[in-house]
């Protein structure tokens, strides 16, 4: 039986959910994951954030089936990026089929939490327990240790009295005319000796404060200006080198390269690129052709925000002054932009 497929909407799960029921194919043996290819785009493959220039195999949420044939369930996180029309369907070992999706797929449009993190299980190791330790910020109360009881055996008897009255009569006068002499004496009052010389220590003048960072020239892998976006993907060292020649391609006016390019470096988390796109989206400043005919705010609010959590500062005010923009429309009766700025506000 050859390869077929068709997608429609998961009424069983939440919003953005599909099916993809895959004629001749058992559930047992789809299990390889699944790609998904665009005719006629740079960024021609479906990825985990969106279309790019890369292949990658994708996995579905979960793999039913109905009436011996398999059934892949794609979620929002999927689904979000399709739009209604042909595209390709490749199954990795069985074949390549075309696929129809259709408008009756709702799109979740709100914000996904982040992709799972499977923890990983630390080696097996011999610990010996140690013995409790106080913690270092504790209060130690310290005690008195009560009094012990001296033994009778150990007072001493009080001594019997060996001296006559008067004799301690005596002594207590001479003690006396002792203390009479010594306060009538005349002693010379010591001169005070002179108060320490005052040194003065010099207090050292603030250090002048660093030079600004000058932004440095972007450097440009050797030999870009010929290549095509996907030879750039592969030859780049890392998103910040894609991002660079991004930016050198908008610079000349090749518009939907540097596209391509800003999508991929920005799918790989890097902050400026996401920022570059939200501006390209963005309707303040908006010039068509470049490469887009009429401004998305949803896709520039949307940018923003995510170049904002990935430490992009200069994301901050354009995201500001679009919220602004936004309530300015809302204002004046535009629903979309309401909705907008319920979902990234």
């Amino acid at each position: 039986m050859a390869l077929s497929a068709r997608a429609e909407p998961d009424g069983s799960r939440s919003l953005g959910h599909a099916r993809l029921i895959l004629g001749g194919v058992s559930a047992a043996a789809a299990t390889s994951g699944y790609r998904i290819r665009r005719e006629g785009y740079q960024t021609s493959n479906l990825g985990q954030r969106g279309w790019q220039v890369s292949e990658e195999v994708l996995r579905p949420v979960a793999i039913e089936e109905q009436g011996g044939e398999a059934v892949l369930i794609l979620g929002p996180r999927m689904t979000r990026h399709m739009e209604p029309g042909p595209v390709h369907l490749i199954l990795p070992g069985l074949g390549e089929t075309g696929l129809f999706w259709p408008e009756t797929i709702e799109v979740f449009d709100g914000e996904l939490p982040p992709d799972p993190v499977i923890p990983q299980e630390p080696p097996e190791r011999l610990v010996t327990p140690r013995p409790a330790q106080p913690a270092d910020d504790a209060t130690v109360i310290l005690r008195p240790a009560p009094p012990q009881p001296i033994p009778a055996e150990s007072v001493p008897a009080a001594a019997p009295r060996k001296l006559p009255v008067v004799l301690m009569g005596m002594l207590l006068l001479l003690v006396v005319a002792a203390g009479v002499a010594w306060w009538m004496w005349p002693v010379e009052d010591p001169a005070a000796p002179p108060p320490p010389p005052l040194v003065v220590t010099p207090v050292p003048s603030a250090p002048p404060p660093p030079a600004p960072l000058q932004p440095q020239a972007a450097i440009w892998p050797d030999g870009t200006d010929d290549l095509s976006p996907r030879d750039v993907v592969g030859r780049a060292n890392d998103a910040a080198a894609i991002f660079a020649v991004a930016m050198r391609r908008q610079a000349a006016g090749h518009f939907d390269d540097a596209l391509v390019l800003m999508e991929e470096a920005a799918a790989r988390r890097h902050a400026p690129a996401m920022t570059a796109l939200g501006r390209l989206y963005d309707p303040i400043g908006f010039v068509p052709g470049r490469p887009f005919r009429t401004p998305d705010p949803r896709a520039a609010a949307r940018q923003y925000a995510e170049a904002e959590r990935a430490g992009d500062a200069t994301a901050a005010p354009l995201r500001v002054a679009l919220r602004a923009w936004l309530q300015q429309q809302a204002d004046g009766g535009n629903a979309s932009a309401t909705t907008t700025l319920r979902e990234f506000w």
